[in-house]
């Protein structure tokens, strides 16, 4: 042994980043809220709304299967249910439902950026958009045949989400 000991080294590009939680950072506000009829309390259940911009039917019912593939693999435990509908001339999957608004968010920030890659290759992403939605609002939304309020309500609720 030479009587010279090994330093490690101190500089910062050799530390390892900190772990930040995703998680803490997307978190929806627990309050509940109500405005134009919608309403919003995070420890509600809640669905991922999959809206479909000027696509064909043929193409609503290839997303489809395609999430329940996905959802197979991904999500085998959740049993997610899949569905679509119209909301008056717009197309939607509806995948529910989740325990609350924080877990239908992560599953978002999961899907969404996959999506038109490895989900869906045929679709843009300018031809869909994922939101999340309770159930009351989902009849409200079915009733009035109408998503525009709705979109800015849930914007209102979670800036920068949708």
């Amino acid at each position: 042994m030479s009587g010279k000991r090994r330093i490690a080294s101190t500089k910062t590009g050799n530390l390892p980043k900190p772990r930040i939680d995703s998680a803490a950072l997307t978190k929806a506000p627990a309050v509940t809220e109500t405005k134009n009829g919608y309403s919003f309390a995070a420890s509600d259940p809640h669905a991922v709304l999959m809206l479909l911009y000027n696509v064909d039917p043929v193409f609503v019912n290839e997303a489809k299967r395609a999430l329940t593939r996905y959802n197979g693999d991904r999500f085998a435990a959740a049993k997610l249910n899949i569905q679509d509908n119209q909301i008056g001339t717009t197309p939607f999957i509806l995948i529910s439902v989740f325990a609350n608004a924080n877990d239908a968010l992560t599953y978002i920030e999961k899907t969404a950026p996959i999506a038109s890659k490895e989900i869906f290759p045929w679709l843009t992403p300018d031809k869909y958009k994922f939101l999340i939605i309770s159930p009351d609002n989902i009849k409200r939304v079915l009733e009035e045949k109408a998503v525009e309020a709705y979109l800015q309500f849930i914007r209102s609720q979670l800036p920068g989400k949708f």
